[in-house]
C-alpha cells in the first residue's frame, strides 16, 4: 500500500464555458443557508464551494439542494450556476440580482398548472426583459405522473418555454437522499439543467452519443414518479406521447439516455423541442446586443424617394448578420439570412423593420436503413 496518495479536486479555477449559454439557476422555495446573510440567490462555479456554504449531502435542511447542485456541475463540470432560494419574485430575483444573464432554469412544480400559469408566465416576463431563458420542472406532486392522462399531456399546455421532467435517479445518491426524506424519487432536474447547458443551443440532450446521464452509478438505474423502477420501452413510449421527459435505456447499449428535449406545446409547432427555443433565444439576445449601439442613429434617406439610402441598408443588415454568421459557424444553426426593405418611411414612424430568418440545425431522430442481400453490389432496392 502507498504511503502517499493524491486527490486531485476540480473546480478551484472557477473555468467556465467560452460564451453564456452554459449560465443556468436553480430554484427553490425554502430558506437559504444562515451563510448567504439576507441574500436570496448566489452564484456558484464549482460544487465545492457549494458544499463549503452548507450544501452538503448529509446536511438534513439542505442535502436534497446539494444533489441537485452536484448533479448540474458532474454533467457540466464548466458551468455556471445561480441557485435561488425562496425569493419573493422569482423574476426580479433573476432579472436584477442575476442581471438578465441565465439562459436555463430548473424548478420543482406539485401542480400541473404551475406550467402555464407560474412557468410560463415567468418566461415571457424574463422574455420582455430581454433576458429569455429555458425552463425545466421537474414533477413533485403527492400523485404520481399519468402519462395517459389528458392532465398531464404537455402538447396541451400552450407552454413552449417549459419542459416537464418525470424521472429520476432509482439506485443512486438521487434514490438515498429521497428514501431519507420519504419520498418516491427526486426528479433528475439538476442533471438535465447541467446536460442542457453544456449542449449547444442547437443539441438535443436526447443525443447518445454525446449525453449519456450515467456515470456508472448516478441514473443508472431509472425511476419513475409513481416509483417505477428500471422502465420498459413500452412505459417510456407513453411518455413519448405526452411530451413528458423522461430516461430510457437502449438494448445492448450501456448508459441513460433522455428520452427528447420535449416542451408544453403540440409536437408540430416550430418550438417543440428545448433546442429550438434555445437557438430562438441565443439569436434573439445577440441581435439586440448588435443593434443596441444603433438605437436613436441617424437614418439618411434619399430625398428624391424618401426611401432608406442604400449604405445604411447594407450596414444595417451587416451588423446583424456578424452574431448570427458566429453562429452558423459555431453550429448553432444551420444559415440565416438579413433583409431590410429600403420603401420604408422612416421619417414618419421612425421604425425601421428588420426581417431575419433562420435555418436551424435538424436531429436525427429516426434512421431507416434499407438491408439485404444482393448478388451484385452495385445495385440499390
Amino acid at each position: 500500500m502507498s504511503n502517499l496518495t493524491f486527490v486531485v479536486k476540480k473546480g478551484g479555477l472557477a473555468r467556465t464555458a467560452s460564451s453564456s449559454d452554459h449560465i443556468s439557476a436553480l430554484v427553490f422555495g425554502v430558506n437559504p443557508p444562515t451563510s448567504w446573510g439576507a441574500n436570496r440567490a448566489k452564484k456558484y462555479f464549482d460544487l465545492e464551494t457549494a458544499e463549503t456554504d452548507g450544501f452538503t449531502k448529509v446536511s438534513a435542511p439542505f442535502g436534497e439542494y446539494w444533489y441537485h447542485i452536484s448533479e448540474f456541475f458532474r454533467m457540466n463540470p464548466n458551468g455556471a450556476l445561480w441557485v435561488l432560494m425562496n425569493p419573493t419574485l422569482v423574476s426580479t430575483t433573476l432579472i436584477q440580482t442575476c442581471q438578465g444573464e441565465v439562459r436555463q432554469i430548473g424548478a420543482y412544480i406539485t401542480d400541473v398548472a404551475q406550467i402555464g400559469s407560474v412557468w410560463q408566465a415567468l418566461h415571457n416576463t424574463l422574455d420582455a426583459a430581454f433576458c429569455p431563458a429555458q425552463i425545466v420542472v421537474g414533477w413533485y406532486g403527492s400523485t404520481a405522473v399519468d402519462p395517459t392522462s389528458s392532465t398531464f399531456n404537455m402538447q396541451l399546455k400552450a407552454s413552449p418555454n417549459v419542459s416537464l421532467l418525470a424521472a429520476g435517479d432509482g439506485a443512486g445518491n438521487g434514490a438515498t437522499i429521497a428514501d431519507a426524506l420519504g419520498k418516491v424519487y427526486l426528479p433528475a432536474v439538476g442533471s438535465v439543467i447541467g446536460a442542457i447547458s453544456r449542449a449547444k443551443v442547437s443539441e438535443n440532450v436526447g443525443w447518445v452519443e454525446a449525453f449519456n446521464f450515467s456515470d456508472g452509478s448516478e441514473l443508472e438505474t431509472i425511476q419513475l414518479s409513481d416509483g417505477t423502477l428500471s422502465p420498459t420501452e413500452s412505459q417510456i413510449a407513453a411518455y413519448d406521447t405526452a411530451k413528458i421527459i423522461a430516461f430510457k435505456k437502449l438494448m445492448n447499449y450501456g448508459g441513460t439516455y433522455a428520452n427528447d428535449s420535449y416542451t408544453g406545446i403540440t409536437e408540430t409547432d416550430d418550438f417543440a423541442t428545448i433546442e429550438n427555443n434555445r437557438t430562438m433565444q441565443k439569436a434573439k439576445r445577440l441581435i439586440r446586443a448588435a443593434l443596441i449601439p444603433h438605437f436613436n442613429r441617424p437614418i439618411k434617406v434619399d430625398a428624391t424617394t424618401g426611401k432608406l439610402d442604400p449604405g445604411i441598408v447594407a450596414y444595417l443588415e451587416s451588423q446583424v448578420e456578424i452574431p448570427l454568421t458566429a453562429m452558423q459557424n459555431g453550429g448553432d444553426i444551420s444559415g440565416s439570412f438579413v433583409s431590410i426593405d429600403p420603401n420604408q418611411n422612416v421619417l414618419s414612424t421612425s421604425i425601421v423593420t428588420i426581417d431575419v430568418g433562420i435555418t436551424p440545425v435538424g436531429v436525427a431522430r429516426q434512421f431507416i436503413v434499407n438491408i439485404g442481400y444482393r448478388v451484385k453490389l452495385d445495385t440499390n432496392f
